[in-house]
């Protein structure tokens, strides 16, 4: 009885190595796919949707960061506390680790710089108002400050992030 069970424990942990495999082949595949028609990806990931978040209904158009961050082999999500649930999706390197026990390849680093990348696309809603002279803030009547809206950044109180599949 014992040799039939180790028998089927032991095709299972194969299937499953086999069936990691093919889907890193996927998504190698899909990687490469995408690095080089980015406007393929952008119809994909920037596609406005419903979604219902703490029990309220929303429409959001998640955006994709065009440049990618190291070689751009993973997909990567970044949602801003303040705009939740919007969010970015940028590609990034796939050697970083979202584990802080991996201090080489960590991904703290990586994500400044994928902050700074989306400021420089999307824009920022940090700033100081000139004609109001009041700091940004989602209850302001001031005409600027009504602009300011996702998709400019807005990571003051924080942000998280997850990795994703590629699409495909």
């Amino acid at each position: 009885m014992k040799t039939i069970e180790a028998r089927r424990l032991a095709r299972r942990g194969s299937y499953q190595v086999e069936s990691k495999d093919k889907w890193l082949a996927s998504q190698r595949r899909l990687a490469h796919h995408y690095a080089e028609n980015v406007q393929d990806l952008r119809r994909v990931i920037e596609v406005t949707r419903q979604v219902r978040f703490w029990g309220a209904e929303y429409t959001i158009t998640p955006r994709l960061v065009t440049r990618p961050l190291g070689n751009g082999r993973q997909l990567m999500t970044l949602v801003p506390l303040n705009t939740r649930p919007n969010f970015y999706v940028a590609r990034v390197d796939d050697r970083w680790s979202s584990s802080n026990y991996d201090s080489d390849a960590f991904i703290d680093e990586g994500l400044d710089d994928l902050i700074d990348l989306i400021e420089e696309q999307f824009g920022t809603c940090d700033f100081e108002c000139s004609e109001c002279g009041e700091a940004w803030h989602s209850t302001s009547d001031c005409a600027c400050q009504q602009e300011r809206q996702f998709p400019a950044l807005d990571a003051s109180s924080g942000y998280c992030w997850n990795y994703r599949d590629w699409p495909g």
